[in-house]
């Protein structure tokens, strides 16, 4: 489960860097990460809740 989490936070502030690699200022990076990782648990939330 902890991977999932991990890939959907870095996956997002990669592509986030590798659309604008002159950022930094990490809040420009850091809130796709943030959302991504947010929607992550959010989905694993809902599927916990229905097992």
């Amino acid at each position: 489960m902890g991977g999932g989490l991990n890939d959907a936070f870095s996956g997002a502030l990669r592509e986030r860097l590798d659309e604008r690699p002159d950022l930094t200022d990490p809040r420009a990076y850091l809130a796709p990460g943030r959302d991504a990782l947010a929607a992550e648990a959010h989905a694993l939330l809902r599927l916990l809740r229905a097992g």
